[in-house]
């Protein structure tokens, strides 16, 4: 039995019958994307300023802004993106906010039961 060579076809150049994303859409995704993150980063600026001028003054409020630094802006940025990802991540970024408000609170509390019991005259001086 002899076995015989299939002649190859011809290669033909057909890139232009080929669908894909050309140039065009690909700028047009940039431009989008770029758009969406100047965007974004308005907004935020934007409720940054909002909330802390609705707790501090207009000074106090602009030296607490430039106080932020890029490691605490990045922090931000990552919790924002879990807690919106998921569940779970919104509901670890949640916790998280919470036991560090209530933390805050004990320890404020802490300081003013001690500042209290600094300011009662002692009982053993008599």
């Amino acid at each position: 039995m002899v076995f015989r060579r299939k002649s190859k076809a011809p290669v033909t150049d057909n890139t232009e019958a080929v669908p894909g994303i050309d140039n065009k859409a690909v700028a047009s995704l940039l431009v989008a994307d770029i758009v969406m993150g100047a965007g974004s980063f308005l907004l935020r600026r934007f409720v940054d300023k909002r909330v802390l001028k609705a707790d501090y003054d207009d000074k106090t409020a602009r030296e607490l802004r430039s106080r932020r630094t890029r490691g605490q802006a990045v922090a931000s940025a990552a919790a924002t993106k879990l807690a919106t990802r998921s569940v779970p991540g919104a509901a670890l970024v949640g916790g998280g906010l919470l036991l560090g408000s209530m933390y805050k609170r004990g320890r404020a509390r802490k300081a003013a039961r001690l500042q209290q019991q600094a300011q009662l005259p002692d009982a053993t001086e008599d």
